[in-house]
This record gives structure tokens, C-alpha cells and sequence, in this order.
């Protein structure tokens, strides 16, 4: 599990608690810093996380922990994403049936209540129905042998979700959605 971090002390607690519900499934978790001045390395050292510390940079962030990362698949969260059981149960459903050249990502939810948090979702899962762009807050779930073969992450500091799926397209096999 990677997860990228700058100053994310409020957000990174609850989902370092979920990962830790989880159990096996979870080996570790690295967070990688890119420079907070909020007590988020503490928090992400407290829950139990191997912490890199870079230059800001989402995209280099993410590259740099998907090289850290040991174990055969990645799963690449942002801070501010929540992870259930049926998360849980989704990706070892996964695990159990894909070949190590799919990838898959989790479908879009906002926690937003009413007609405005819909839209957005519906939004969201038109803009993956008709180009197949995906959102980092969707996670991405891969394999290592995958990710080596794309060349990770774009080091873009912005739509780095997009560059990634792009590459792990160009060198694996379908992208499945959790």
C-alpha cells in the first residue's frame, strides 16, 4: 500500500485504521511525505507505516513509494480515501482471479450528501465510460511486475492518475474496477 501525503495529520488516521482492520491483506503501508509542516509523518509513524520522505510532487511521491513497496500487487490511495469491508472483500476477489498484467481501481463515492455529491459521482462515471480516465482517489490496484513494465507514475505534479493508467494500458491488460 502506498499513500502519498502533504500535510494530510486529519485525514491519514482513519484510513491507516481501516488498512489496519483489514488484517493480512494489508503487509505495509508506506506513506511518502512530500514535505508537510502538519504532524503528518507522526501520525502516519503512530499507525504503524514505513514513512519516505521526498520533495513534493504526487507523481514523483507515488513513484518513488511504488519502488519501496515489497510484495507482488500495489494499492495506491490517497490520504483522504476510506477503505470497507466490502473494499476488503472486493480486493481479494480481485487477487484470487486476475493475471498479473490487469489492474483494476475502486468505483468513485463521495461521502457528499444529497443531488450535489451525486452529480459529481455521475459525473465521474461518465468521464471512465467514455474515455476511461480514472481518479487517484479511486486507487489503483496493480501488480509489480506491471508497474515495473510501464515505468510507474508520470512525475507530474498533477493528473498523474491519468499519465499511469495510460502506461499500465499501453503494457498490461484490461483495467477492472473493483
Amino acid at each position: 500500500m502506498v499513500v502519498p501525503t502533504l500535510n494530510e495529520e486529519a485525514r491519514l488516521g482513519g484510513l491507516l485504521a481501516d488498512l489496519a482492520r483489514l488484517g493480512t491483506l494489508v503487509r505495509e503501508v508506506v506513506v511518502v511525505d512530500g514535505g508537510s509542516e502538519d504532524d503528518t509523518v507522526a501520525v502516519a509513524r503512530a499507525g504503524g507505516a514505513t514513512v519516505l520522505e521526498t520533495p513534493p510532487g504526487r507523481g514523483a511521491q507515488l513513484l518513488a513509494g511504488g519502488h519501496t513497496a515489497a510484495g507482488d500487487w500495489i494499492l495506491f490511495l490517497h490520504a483522504d480515501c476510506r477503505l470497507t469491508s466490502a473494499a476488503a472483500d472486493a480486493i481479494r476477489s480481485f487477487l484470487e482471479r486476475a493475471s498479473r498484467s490487469e489492474f483494476a481501481h475502486f468505483e468513485f463515492s463521495l461521502d457528499l450528501p444529497g443531488f450535489f455529491g451525486r452529480f459529481i459521482e455521475l459525473g465521474q462515471r461518465l468521464r471512465e465510460s467514455l474515455f476511461g480516465l480514472v481518479y487517484g482517489d479511486q486507487g489503483l490496484l496493480v501488480s509489480r511486475a506491471l508497474y515495473g513494465r510501464a515505468g510507474g507514475h508520470p512525475e507530474w505534479n498533477v493528473m498523474e492518475d491519468i499519465g499511469v493508467v495510460d502506461r499500465l494500458r499501453a503494457h498490461g491488460g484490461p483495467r477492472m474496477r473493483l
